[in-house]
């Protein structure tokens, strides 16, 4: 996340960052391209040992199984595969567009936990026109927050001139 977001603060907000963060913002993407990929290898590690414990193998041949699958090779092993060469070779653009994918893939994977995975029995339900307008709501006042933070406090710049 912290990849994504540095890279679309330092694209659509340049005139904001001091030339510190610019300099050293391709430096840190790598370590923490470094640090995502030994997170994804642990998370995918955890994930196998589950599936294993609770010897639930014949549950991937399913519909549901072959979903499971696709979540984890599509939100943990390609970005993670993209992370480690991206490190290795330097290549920066493909580390950000792993850290884009995975993020991706954490949305999806939020999705699915608490639309599926809790509710698989339930009715379909349609959220309300109130339930909708909450949502928006409380995004638009994080974005708002948000930039208020980028652009009135120094977080992309130093005050230490």
């Amino acid at each position: 996340m912290v990849i994504v977001v540095s890279t679309l603060v330092a694209r659509t907000m340049t005139w904001r960052c001091d030339s510190r963060f610019l300099d050293t913002l391709d430096d840190l993407t790598i370590k923490l391209a470094k640090g995502a990929a030994l997170a994804m290898i642990t998370y995918l590690t955890i994930k196998l040992v589950g599936v294993a414990h609770d010897q639930e193998w014949a549950y991937l041949l399913s519909g549901w199984g072959g979903y499971f699958l696709l979540e984890i090779v599509i939100g943990v092993v390609a970005p993670m595969i993209m992370f480690a060469y991206g490190v290795r070779h330097h290549h920066l653009p493909l580390i950000r567009a792993g850290a884009l994918i995975a993020v991706a893939g954490i949305i999806v994977n939020r999705l699915n936990t608490a639309m599926v995975a809790y509710n698989w029995r339930l009715y379909q339900e349609i959220p309300r026109w109130s339930e909708i307008w909450l949502v928006l709501t409380v995004l638009c006042i994080y974005f708002m927050v948000y930039r208020f933070i980028l652009y009135r406090l120094p977080v992309l710049y130093s005050t230490d001139r």
